[in-house]
């Protein structure tokens, strides 16, 4: 567990939630495109 103590590491924090927000929103198609269909997924996934 963390505890993110002071403004600035709030701040710090969000930055990077939001960053990571962004890449996501950018890369979405391409990275659930590689999902193996459930028939072709390995055994006990």
């Amino acid at each position: 567990m963390r505890l993110p103590l002071g403004s600035d590491t709030v701040a710090a924090i969000e930055a990077k939630h939001a960053a990571d927000a962004t890449i996501l929103r950018d890369w979405r198609v391409v990275s659930v495109s590689t999902d193996f269909p459930a028939e072709t997924a390995l055994p006990g996934a």
